[in-house]
């Protein structure tokens, strides 16, 4: 599980790396260099307005703070362009690598751990809810989140560790989720920041996330077993 203090170190290193100094980075926050170094310090999170300025006015991505993964080309995405999946087939397809996923698991757990509140199926649930109706807000979002997994907002709460009332006025939009709180939604619940700030959800980063922690012979065996499958599937869709 990702800690604060690991997405810390990624943003102070991807501002060094940047070249751009604690002043630079005030003129974007718009506030003072000694705000940054106190940030920096840990001693104020990064509000979602930060976040919002990162990813309008620099390279700095807030999936990667988070998750430690930078851009990439995914390997089911190139799967996906390979076969020229339609929007039909490509929910199949992600229906087909929940599955190969979910029966990993069960035959060996420690292959995919998943985290204790986290479910394979609803995320895909989620994942057509948002290519189907696309939120509009941030409090869409928490919304849909919760709706998909039934929980009453008071479980929300609790699940991702936030203050009961702040979650409350997530969901009316009253207020807006830090760093630190998004960063305890994907620990929990495997959902990326940037469903929060820009409202699509990248279903290939997670079972990329997934697939990579897996020994290589699985991983072969996986990509032997899609690429078997996706054929049939494409024709079928057409």
């Amino acid at each position: 599980m990702t800690t604060y203090d690991e997405v810390m170190r990624r943003f102070q290193k991807s501002r060094k790396s940047l070249n751009m100094t604690q002043n630079d980075l005030s003129k974007i926050f718009s506030v003072t260099q000694c705000q940054i170094s106190k940030l920096e310090a840990g001693e104020y999170r990064l509000t979602f307005q930060n976040l919002k300025s990162l990813e309008n006015h620099t390279e700095i991505r807030t999936d990667y703070l988070v998750t430690g993964m930078k851009e990439k080309n995914s390997v089911f995405r190139q799967m996906d362009e390979r076969f020229e999946l339609s929007r039909r087939a490509r929910f199949w397809y992600l229906d087909l690598i929940a599955s190969a996923f979910s029966l990993l698991s069960r035959q060996n757990p420690e292959l995919v751990p998943y985290p204790e509140h986290f479910s394979i199926n609803k995320f895909i649930r989620l994942a057509r809810k948002c290519a189907d109706t696309p939120p509009d807000t941030p409090q869409d979002c928490w919304l849909n989140l919760r709706n998909v997994y039934n929980l009453t907002q008071l479980q929300m709460s609790v699940i991702i560790d936030a203050d009961f009332k702040h979650y409350r006025r997530l969901e009316k939009g009253q207020s807006f989720a830090n760093a630190e709180l998004l960063m305890n939604t994907y620990n929990k619940l495997c959902i990326l920041p940037s469903y929060f700030l820009s409202g699509s959800l990248d279903d290939y980063c997670l079972f990329d996330r997934m697939y990579l922690a897996l020994p290589q012979k699985y991983q072969e065996l996986m990509i032997e077993y899609l690429a078997g499958a996706l054929p049939g599937i494409s024709r079928i869709c057409q």
